[in-house]
Formats: C-alpha cells, sequence, structure tokens
C-alpha cells in the first residue's frame, strides 16, 4: 500500500510538473502575445503621427507656394499700374501677357490643390488599409489566444480526469 501511495504521489508530483510548465509556456506565450499587441499598436500609433507630418508638411509647402504666387500676382499688377502711366500701347501687351501668366499661375493652383487632394485621399486610403490589417491581425491574435486558453481548460480537465480516474482505481485496488 506503501509502494501504491508512492507510485500516486510521484505521479501526482510529475502531474503537477507538467501541469505547472504548461502553464509557464502558455503564460509566456500570452505574455509575448500581449507584448507583440502593445508593439503593433505603437507602430500603428507612429505610423498615423508620420503620415500626418507628411501631410502637415505637404499643406505648409502648399500654402508657402500659394503665398509666392499670391505676392507675386501683388508685384505684377503693381508693375502694371506703372506701366499705364507710362503708355497705353504697352499697358495693352503687358496686360494681355500678364492675364496669360495669371491662368496659368490660376491653372498651376488648381492643379496643385488637385495634386494635394489626391495625395490626402492615397494617404488617407493607406492609413486605412494599414489600420485594416492591423486590426485582423489583432483579431487573429485574439482568436489564437482564445484557443489556446481553451487548450489549456481541456488539457487541465483532461488531466483532473485521468488524476480522479488515476486514484479510483488505486481506491478500488486497495478495497
Amino acid at each position: 500500500m506503501a509502494v501504491a501511495r508512492e507510485n500516486l504521489e510521484s505521479l501526482q508530483a510529475r502531474q503537477e510538473d507538467r501541469l505547472q510548465r504548461a502553464l509557464s509556456s502558455l503564460n509566456n506565450q500570452n505574455r509575448s502575445l500581449q507584448k507583440t499587441i502593445e508593439e503593433l499598436r505603437i507602430e500603428i500609433e507612429k505610423e498615423s503621427s508620420e503620415k500626418n507630418e507628411i501631410l502637415q508638411k505637404q499643406e505648409a509647402f502648399t500654402n508657402r507656394e500659394i503665398q509666392q504666387l499670391k505676392t507675386a500676382l501683388a508685384k505684377t499688377r503693381e508693375n502694371l499700374d506703372l506701366q499705364k502711366v507710362k503708355s497705353e500701347d504697352e499697358i495693352q501687351k503687358v496686360i494681355s501677357s500678364k492675364e496669360s501668366e495669371i491662368i496659368s499661375l490660376k491653372d498651376l493652383i488648381q492643379n496643385l490643390r488637385q495634386e494635394l487632394e489626391e495625395t490626402q485621399f492615397e494617404t488617407e486610403s493607406r492609413v486605412q488599409e494599414t489600420k485594416s490589417l492591423f486590426q485582423s491581425e489583432i483579431k487573429q491574435l485574439k482568436s489564437s489566444l482564445e484557443r489556446l486558453r481553451e487548450k489549456l481548460q481541456t488539457a487541465q480537465d483532461s488531466e483532473a480526469d485521468k488524476i480522479q480516474k488515476f486514484l479510483a482505481k488505486s481506491e478500488n485496488a486497495f478495497f
């Protein structure tokens, strides 16, 4: 009987060791998954911040160009006023030339605005795609974590059943 108890205690100790190792392994995996999720979250935030910086730089650049175009336009108009005084023929030539230049500038401004809008749209699309990918990955990680938890619970339940059966057999063997 003492040998059976020692065997039972030895078996229980081994089972507990296995359970502890399995729990330790699962805890390590859980910490690793949590760390990965946090790193992904930080990366998403960093990318979002970088995208915002790029958009701000593009907007600042466009605003500077528009301001420069406005300044150039104002100077051009001043020159036109001075030339009116000098001669009517020169005025007509300069006005015609400057109107063409203004149209080109307006076209350029329109093109720049259109490029900015397209760039913003592309950037937003990329941000949304990246966000969607990371959210999908996070969902998969959560799903994997849940499956691992279920497997652990199943393993724990199975081990407990085995121990119970072994104990029942051992008790039956003594009686």
